[in-house]
């Protein structure tokens, strides 16, 4: 799945759910760590190439994370209360 996408995160975790019933756990591996210098021979780092590390690697955890706590909320609590 595409972590950036909220709709392909959605069809992920629907997957999951059909396969094994609930979430319990979230795991997120997804990142880029792409080289490059702020200052290079040839000017400036791209902006975007940036925006694309930050994309993946943080607002994409979120993401995920966001949206398997959301179905963790909707399992039964274990012995100490936790969901997930």
């Amino acid at each position: 799945m595409d972590v950036t996408d909220a709709a392909s995160v959605e069809a992920g975790i629907d997957k999951a759910l059909d396969a094994f019933g609930a979430i319990h756990v979230c795991i997120n591996c997804a990142g880029i760590a792409p080289g490059g210098k702020t200052v290079g021979r040839n000017g400036a780092l791209p902006l975007e190439r940036f925006v694309e590390v930050i994309n993946i690697n943080l607002v994409g955890t979120f993401n995920v994370l966001r949206l398997a706590a959301e179905q963790m909320a909707n399992n039964e609590p274990g012995e100490s209360g936790e969901r997930g």
